[in-house]
This record gives structure tokens, C-alpha cells and sequence, in this order.
């Protein structure tokens, strides 16, 4: 299947988090290198993502190709082990104009270094990043550890615009990037959402 237009994506694909189909299977073309080495995604003016949990189709990738979706947009498969029984997860890039380029996770088990350090290397635009979106995978199941640190500690390099973590970031972790000076998002705390200092059920954040 090739690029698809971005009515068609957000009819069909879940941002954020797992995607599950009920609706048939995507098949995807992996993007072709420029002569640069560096694959070209395009521009999109704006992307607007809400918390809330959706059903699509599944969209089927090739691992570690980048898979342009529509204009200013592609999604990248990982490999690693998540669960008994599951594997991979699916982030997506956006690149949005005169802005640079926004990193949307799952729940980022491969960890927010490597996916931003994915795009600096392989797409057109990575070295300038602009933003972060989801679950970030640090400290889930209590205090930030050694490893979450450096992880924190390590996102500063990307020099981020905008972060807007939520669940299983972990809100040790949150805490600390907001110690560091991290431009975090702040949420509303509705919906069961356990704080406000990071978007949660029904937040929306705008990257533009």
C-alpha cells in the first residue's frame, strides 16, 4: 500500500497508543532514501492529539523502515519484546512547518532516546526536534530508578520545545524533568487522571 491521505489516517489509525483492527490490515511501503541518506516525510501545518483511547484498522510495518502515512507524516515499527506474547511497537513522526519534528509514542519501551535518536539520524528535518507525545515508559510502577534518570536526564540533548508525557511516564519522572526545566505540559487532571502536571484522559495538546 502507499502513502495514504490524512482523512483516511485519522479514520483509521489510533494515536498514542495500540493500535487494534477491527477494520482489515494497512500494508505499508517502506519510504525511499534521498540521496542525502536521510528519508523526506514531507510537511504538515499542525498536528492536535487528544488523550482518549480509539479503534482503527492495523496498520501493518515493515521493522525499522520508515513508512511514509500522509503528507508530514510516517510511522516507524520497533523491535523488541514487550509483553509475553507481544512484540514491536509503532511510533509516529511528525514534521510539522517552521516548527521541526514531533515524536508521538505508545508507550515508548524502546525508550524516548532511541526514538529521538532515530529521527535525528533517518529523517529529513531530525535535527531539529520539536516536540514529544505519550507514554514514555520511565517510571510506571513507582520511584524514578538509576535508568529513568539517565533517561530524563538524557532528553536534554534533544533540546524539546514541548513535552506532554502521560501515563506510564511515571510521575517521579515527570517531577524530575520539571526540576531540570523540561517545557512540560500541564494537564487537567479530570477523568481519573492521578495529577495535573502532565496531560491525561481527555487532554488535548497542539503541536503548530
Amino acid at each position: 500500500m502507499g502513502e495514504i491521505n490524512r482523512r483516511e489516517f485519522i479514520k483509521s489509525a489510533a494515536i498514542g497508543g495500540a493500535v487494534l483492527g477491527i477494520a482489515g490490515v494497512n500494508l505499508h511501503d517502506p519510504l525511499k532514501a534521498s540521496a542525502s541518506g536521510k528519508y523526506d516525510i514531507g510537511q504538515c501545518k499542525s498536528v492536535r492529539v487528544k488523550c482518549v483511547s480509539e479503534l482503527g484498522r492495523l496498520e501493518q510495518l515493515q521493522i525499522g523502515e520508515i513508512n511514509k502515512l500522509y503528507e508530514g507524516c510516517a510511522a516507524v515499527a520497533f523491535d523488541l519484546p514487550i509483553v509475553i506474547r507481544v512484540r514491536g511497537e509503532q511510533s509516529l513522526y511528525f514534521n510539522v512547518k517552521d516548527k521541526g519534528l514531533v515524536c508521538v509514542t505508545g508507550c515508548c519501551h524502546q525508550n524516548i532516546l532511541t526514538t529521538a535518536e532515530f529521527v535525528r539520524q533517518k529523517i529529513a528535518g531530525g535535527e531539529k526536534l520539536y516536540g514529544v507525545y505519550g507514554g514514555l515508559h520511565i517510571a510506571p510502577f513507582g520511584p524514578l530508578q538509576e535508568e529513568g534518570e539517565k533517561i530524563v536526564k538524557g532528553m536534554a540533548k534533544f533540546n524539546f520545545q514541548k513535552v506532554a508525557c502521560n501515563h506510564c511516564t511515571g510521575l517521579p519522572a515527570v517531577q524530575k524533568m520539571i526540576d531540570l526545566g523540561y517545557p512540560v505540559v500541564q494537564g487537567s487532571g479530570r477523568y481519573g487522571s492521578k495529577s495535573k502536571l502532565y496531560v491525561g484522559n481527555g487532554d488535548e495538546v497542539i503541536f503548530a
